[in-house]
């Protein structure tokens, strides 16, 4: 397997772990202007920005914007998974410390594991196995406030990961598929087909919960309020799923996925850095106590990324 790969899936926890920082603020204030189902909706537009221009690349690097019928619309489709998934980390994350709950995302390999195991045919060695564990009870640690772990917002961080992961387990199914029917296996190119097809389902499902008054209304609002946010936000985490979609294509999903897990350092050091130094920004958990608990987790996920690495 390439090195370049594994550079390629490094850059997509950074990226998601600033998109992250700034959802929290884009969800924090009054209903009136952060409904969820409006934010994605608004994010939606900015993608639109960065999907034009693949598209125009896809067709002149393949000759072709969308790969066959069989493949475009499951990875069409994929786009209600993921706006769904998306809804409930928004909800999550209004009631609870950002850092806490894309910590809970590192349930995503496990989810990920069983799919690449008996639909991808991946085979996954001990080691690794154990580097996704630490990487989970990493995650889980930093989730923990008085001993005790939110239920509410646990159920839904664990339904919104394994739809990731049916996500990620789709886009890695049929993209691997397209490259396997171009006859050219080594090239990268030939996957852009499969992620314009995806990112186009996402833009579509992301925009179709506009059909609620709500939810225009709030999208109205939110347009006026929080443009430059979700400019921001949604421009950050377009380029990360793009670059996390290659890497899903052409290396193990559960070792991306894996990698991935380091995603919450990044949200921590990140969260923990504006709470202190930023009065804007939704403040942190940031006692000694809190603190020594998220040294504990992030200890065990550096552990596990060790072992992800030999």
């Amino acid at each position: 397997m390439s090195p370049w790969i594994w550079i390629v899936a490094l850059v997509p926890p950074i990226l998601y772990a600033v998109s992250n920082l700034i959802d929290k603020v884009i969800v924090h204030g009054d209903e009136e202007d952060n409904n969820s189902w409006a934010m994605i909706a608004l994010g939606t537009i900015f993608d639109l920005v960065l999907v034009i221009p693949i598209g125009i690349y896809c067709w002149v690097t393949t000759g072709t914007l969308f790969p066959s019928a069989d493949a475009f619309w499951p990875l069409f489709m994929n786009g209600s998974v993921f706006t769904l998934a998306a809804w409930l980390f928004y909800q999550a994350i209004k009631t609870e410390d950002v850092s806490k709950a894309t910590a809970i995302f590192q349930t995503v390999p496990a989810f990920g594991f069983f799919l690449g195991l008996y639909g991808l045919n991946e085979i996954l060695s001990w080691p690794i196995i154990l580097a996704i564990i630490l990487l989970m009870m990493g995650g889980y640690t930093l989730s923990i406030t008085k001993g005790k772990i939110n239920k509410k917002i646990l159920v839904a961080m664990l339904l919104s990961s394994a739809l990731y992961a049916v996500n990620d387990f789709v886009v890695a199914k049929y993209g691997r598929e397209v490259i396997e029917a171009s006859g050219n296996l080594a090239s990268t190119k030939e996957a852009l087909p499969a992620i314009f097809a995806d990112l186009l389902g996402k833009m579509f499902f992301g925009m179709l919960p506009l059909i609620g008054q709500k939810e225009r209304a709030s999208f109205k609002l939110g347009f006026k309020t929080k443009f430059k946010l979700m400019a921001a936000c949604s421009i950050t985490y377009t380029v990360g799923d793009a670059s996390f979609d290659i890497a899903k294509i052409l290396a193990p999903l559960a070792l991306v996925q894996a990698l991935c897990c380091t995603q919450p350092l990044f949200v921590l050091i990140g969260a923990t850095g504006l709470t202190l130094f930023c009065k804007s920004f939704p403040k942190e958990e940031v006692s000694k106590g809190s603190l020594w608990q998220k040294v504990f987790g992030i200890s065990l996920m550096v552990v596990g990324g060790i072992l992800l690495s030999i």
